[in-house]
């Protein structure tokens, strides 16, 4: 192997090793995630998968989500009465372009492992992706906390036809018990009459939480979401934490990423402008949504 093509692979390692670095500033801070959790849970799953490095800020300090939306740069943008057609256009547009983000994150981090070595492991190959996948387990870790210790004051799901659907699906169920021992009810009876009441209001709270899921920010009704005043002492231990555990994913990150051999240049570019693009486009969800929020909060 000649002094130039050492230098390349050597300058390839540099440019690897500053990407955990780079996409720290795209990505989401512990209470970003944890705000979008309470609105839309499987979307903030989508997005801490497909933005690969977590923003810790300054160390062992209190992400507030409360307060993650003026950060993200969406306060002075306001998106509220959208058409709720065109909120599902908007929707479904979201969710192609966050699970075509982590379908590019992960798909990437597999094929630098299979066509590279880490030059101090050159046995395991698996370190890339175990990068790529941490995020998830970081975010989850603020998260979780913060939905335990929040409330909502309003109702979103308070929609007539859902309220009434409920109903209908709970009379009839105890309309056809009734009908079958009209003199009175035993034993069988009420347990059928529990289980047909629990089927149906199973099935409406899989309905309520996929519509939740489904409508963007900008299309929902007034919804108040209120905390504590004084924010728990173990919300604050988590989320310090995470933010703790991100700052040591971004370190692992360049050690993994600065040890990748047999990666030229412009691979290494190529990969670099790959992580970024899924990153941003994970962040111009999160602003959109933070925008829908504007009359929410």
């Amino acid at each position: 192997m000649g002094s130039s093509t050492q230098n390349m692979f050597g300058s390839a390692l540099v440019l690897l090793g500053l990407t955990p670095a780079i996409l720290a500033g795209v990505g989401f801070t512990v209470g970003e995630i944890a705000y979008i959790a309470v609105h839309r849970p499987g979307l903030s799953f989508l997005l801490s998968m497909g933005s690969p490095v977590i923003f810790s800020g300054r160390v062992l300090s209190y992400s507030d989500p409360e307060q993650a939306w003026q950060n993200t740069g969406s306060s002075k943008l306001v998106l509220n009465g959208m058409n709720p057609r065109f909120g599902v256009v908007i929707s479904v547009l979201q969710y192609i372009l966050a699970i075509g983000s982590v379908a590019n994150v992960f798909t990437l981090v597999v094929e630098i492992s299979a066509r590279s070595i880490l030059t101090f492991d050159c046995i395991d190959f698996y370190k890339p992706i175990v990068w790529a996948i941490v995020p998830i387990f970081i975010h989850l870790i603020g998260t979780v906390p913060y939905l335990m210790g929040s409330k909502r004051s309003g109702n979103l799901y308070a929609s007539p036809w859902l309220q009434s659907d409920l109903g209908t699906h709970i009379q009839d169920a105890q309309l056809g018990s009734r009908k079958k021992n009209s003199s009175h009810l035993n034993k069988s009876s009420l347990q059928n009459l529990a289980l047909q009441s629990t089927h149906a209001r199973f099935l409406w709270r899989m309905k309520r939480y996929i519509i939740e899921e489904m409508t963007i920010c900008a299309c929902r009704p007034p919804v108040s979401l209120s905390s504590n005043t004084k924010v728990p002492l173990w919300c604050v231990g988590f989320n310090t934490m995470a933010s703790l555990i991100g700052l040591v994913h971004i370190i692992f990150g360049t050690i993994v990423l600065s040890s990748i051999y047999f990666i030229r240049v412009e691979i290494a570019v190529y990969c670099i402008v790959r992580f970024i693009i899924s990153a941003v486009i994970c962040r111009l969800i999160l602003i959109v949504e933070f925008a829908g929020m504007q009359e929410i909060r």
